[in-house]
């Protein structure tokens, strides 16, 4: 994988059955890499009650279905530079579909691999009603229980700064802060006796819970794998396009960006420019939506050119 190549969600332009198209659409909007979502496939498959979806195929026939979109990503010079597994994959009450969602996230670990997908995100689940030490405990099991895979499959298993979607403040949620970020994959990798467990940075995420984009990063230093770049105003998860959201007398940006590029400049960060700014397209009509993927990847290349000055 070259560096700092530019990548996008798989979200609103792209479709299953139109994969050549989209990857050359997306190609033509600028783009190198593309961050495939398999937890839609997932939701829009799954019987709760029985827990069962369409990754319960085998793995060949898994392999079978996604030969396409590898022959796709290849004809069009187009990189899967990360991945998105579910979301949550660990339910605390509820041991039965926590059990389901690793078996299912191994196989989207096969896949990455089969994919030329070098990381995946799976982010860790927060509850109500458990202390911090419990939750810290429940996340440590799971990404445990998935480190054979990641080991097998030489894909790096990525976590991520979260919001606690149960309590709406502060919204601190697992590894929004840094040193717990750190604590679990120096943990994690030091069971693996290999880099197995990487970092994805939320930047929408980091601002609302109060992080110091910077210190985050110079904190993580090389434990930061893949990104996930959104604006948003400060309230709410937005998943906006960077640079559009103001602070509430609109005088000056609600994220600084500088000390975003710095904090990556900083740490010799060399992965993916990684955009997750579907609303922010979602929101336009539909003949600007073009135009929205032209300027996302327009401030990719403007991140890449600061990064690496």
């Amino acid at each position: 994988m070259d560096k700092l190549i530019v990548c996008v969600e798989t979200a609103v332009w792209y479709e299953e059955d139109q994969q050549d198209a989209g990857l050359r659409f997306i190609k033509e909007c600028g783009f190198d890499a593309i961050d495939y979502n398999f937890g839609r496939l997932y939701r829009d498959t799954l019987d709760v009650q029985n827990l069962t979806s369409f990754y319960d195929k085998t793995l060949e026939e898994l392999y079978d279905f996604f030969a396409p979109l590898k022959k796709a990503l290849e004809e069009n010079k187009v990189e899967m530079a990360q991945s998105h597994g579910l979301f949550p994959v660990g339910y605390v009450d509820d041991p039965a579909r926590t059990a389901y969602g690793i078996e299912v996230t191994e196989k989207h670990i096969a896949l990455c691999a089969y994919l030329g997908c070098p990381a995946i995100v799976i982010h860790g689940t927060s509850a109500p009603n458990i202390t911090k030490e419990e939750e810290r405990a429940f996340n440590l099991d799971m990404y445990r229980r998935l480190m054979p895979a990641a080991k097998k499959y030489g894909v790096k298993v990525c976590l991520e700064n979260l919001l606690n979607l149960y309590d709406c403040d502060p919204y601190a949620g697992t590894c929004s802060n840094a040193d717990e970020a750190c604590w679990f994959l120096d943990t994690l990798n030091k069971e693996a006796g290999e880099e197995a467990f990487g970092f994805c940075f939320d930047v929408g995420h980091a601002v609302l819970t109060g992080a110091n984009l910077y210190q985050y990063l110079k904190t993580l230093g090389k434990r930061l794998t893949v990104l996930h770049i959104q604006d948003n105003d400060g309230a709410s998860d937005g998943h906006m396009l960077p640079f559009t959201q103001l602070e509430r007398r609109g005088q000056r940006l609600r994220i600084d960006w500088e000390m975003f590029i710095k904090g990556l400049r900083e740490i010799g960060y060399e992965g993916p420019i990684n955009f997750e700014g579907a609303r922010g397209i979602r929101v336009l009509p539909e003949e600007l939506r073009a135009d929205g993927l032209r300027y996302l990847s327009a401030v990719g290349r403007y991140f890449k050119r600061r990064v690496e000055q």
